[in-house]
């Protein structure tokens, strides 16, 4: 069986697991958490706002091992799904 670890370029997001509140200038406040899924081969963003235009979403961060790169995957509350790819 293959040992659960993260792949190298997840480990640089291990400060954000855990819980955040968010806001800014205009007081949009709302929570977001990380945390790892079992393996920590992905880790997965879960948010909130108390506006009700902006949207609540999940996100799912994994390595993308053909670009030695992070993918993530969102999804949120209008039904909007988008791939993100960090470029070297």
């Amino acid at each position: 069986m293959a040992q659960d670890t993260a792949h190298p370029a997840l480990r640089q997001l291990e400060p954000l697991v855990g819980e955040w509140r968010l806001a800014n200038e205009a007081c949009i406040c709302g929570l977001t958490n990380f945390a790892w899924l079992k393996g920590q081969r992905f880790l997965v963003q879960r948010w909130t706002v108390e506006r009700v235009e902006i949207p609540d979403g999940v996100a799912i961060i994994g390595a993308d091992t053909s670009r030695d790169s992070l993918v993530q995957h969102h999804f949120d509350s209008r039904g909007v799904r988008l791939t993100y790819t960090r470029l070297r």
